[in-house]
């Protein structure tokens, strides 16, 4: 289950209903980098890793901890499937794959940005869209990443701004949280950011984007962060919009509200003790959420829908 198969569920989705409108500091602003290739979907992942890419540099001297990447999973899945015919296809790939690995790696400890360092983010991209689509329909379909959208990368990577993606202590790139197919884009110290490449910043799809990193951040809490007990707990939530280089960064008891959410959410799935409802706001540390016994019970019921992986 992945973070849209969850938030799809009937009951989940109504439980993430409504009180996302409690947020008021929602983010606004021009776009800067307007699409150039119509391959805006392959773009945004491919951004994704482009900025991960740049938070590993920036933050080299730090400590950086970071997951496979989830195009190496798609493509060797789509590898192991294959029927003989389309071997070729798929070695070709790998030889292709091999060669960029340096390129990456000498951005890392160089940094120094080439069109190569875009390419091979498309190429990233279009391994981890690979697995969406029929074998047969992606070896007749598949094309090098095209200039547009090496043009379209190079035009969103120069809105970043450096202060929003540089850590004091830590960060992780693609953490995970032991719990079904499901990983964030970052985590800097205790802020967990969601990355959206997208032309409109809409108040529907933001109450939308809030939810998804509300259900991550649930999950460190029930799998912890990259399935690890001892981490700094997240108080952040972000989202970066990297079409308008903007920076949305809201305290998490701010955005739970949390008087008026576990009023709705107890009035739904009564229990012994809800009547306690506490403003977390008042509390001197997130350590006294996670400690708490109504975020555990909350924790409990969306356990309800995620299986556990061993």
């Amino acid at each position: 289950m992945n973070i849209s198969d969850l938030l799809s569920v009937p009951e989940v989705k109504e439980r993430f209903k409504g009180y996302t409108g409690l947020v008021t500091n929602h983010p606004a602003g021009e776009m800067l980098a307007p699409p150039i290739s119509d391959r805006t979907g392959e773009v945004a992942i491919a951004f994704d890793y482009l900025l991960r890419f740049y938070t590993e540099h920036l933050n080299q001297d730090k400590k950086v901890e970071k997951n496979t990447w989830y195009a190496q999973g798609a493509f060797y899945f789509q590898y192991v499937q294959s029927p003989e015919e389309h071997l070729d296809f798929f070695l070709r790939l790998e030889r292709e794959y091999e060669e960029l690995i340096p390129i990456y790696k000498n951005y890392i400890k160089e940094g120094k940005v080439t069109k190569d360092l875009f390419y091979f983010c498309l190429f990233l991209a279009k391994f981890e869209l690979s697995n969406k689509v029929p074998i047969d329909i992606l070896v007749e379909s598949y094309t090098k990443p095209h200039k547009e959208s090496i043009k379209d990368l190079k035009s969103i990577f120069s809105l970043i701004n450096p202060s929003h993606f540089l850590c004091d202590k830590k960060c992780y790139l693609n953490p995970t949280f032991g719990i079904g197919n499901m990983n964030a884009d970052l985590i800097i110290d205790d802020t967990l950011i969601e990355i959206k490449t997208v032309s409109k910043i809409k108040w529907t799809d933001f109450k939308a984007y809030v939810n998804q990193l509300l259900v991550y951040y649930i999950l460190s809490l029930i799998g912890q962060i990259n399935s690890k007990v001892k981490r700094s707990p997240i108080k952040y939530l972000g989202i970066y919009y990297s079409r308008h280089g903007l920076y949305w960064r809201e305290p998490i008891a701010e955005v739970l509200n949390t008087n008026k959410f576990f009023k709705e959410f107890f009035k739904k799935y009564p229990m012994d003790g809800s009547e306690h409802l506490i403003d977390y706001r008042e509390f001197k540390s997130v350590k006294e959420i996670h400690k708490d016994p109504m975020v555990i019970e909350m924790k409990e019921w969306l356990m309800k829908y995620l299986p556990i992986e061993k």
